[in-house]
């Protein structure tokens, strides 16, 4: 054996390749996590500015960062939600 400790030039890099792709969430996933349905995620993404990474026309990765900013920014405090009127005073708009 001459050099076990040799990386295979065809593997150089794909692990921090990987690494860099653990910060993403395909679709089905996205849905899972939310617990919403496929239809609210198109209307987040189309009609709140959910964010999102066009791969292609139709595949999309979420960067997981990006999500939780997102969340963020739709969060409301219990002060906020006395100047609601009564029926809506359990709804939250996302």
């Amino acid at each position: 054996m001459e050099n076990d400790n040799k990386q295979d030039p065809a593997n150089e890099g794909s692990a921090s390749r990987s690494s860099a792709l653990d910060d993403f969430l395909l679709e089905e996933q996205v849905i899972g996590f939310l617990g919403v349905s496929k239809g609210t995620l198109d209307r987040l993404r189309t009609q709140k500015g959910f964010p999102f990474v066009s791969v292609t026309g139709v595949a999309r990765l979420y960067f997981i960062p990006d999500i939780v900013t997102w969340l963020l920014s739709k969060r409301r405090w219990p002060q906020e939600m006395a100047n609601v009127p009564e029926d809506n005073a359990g709804m939250v708009d996302v």
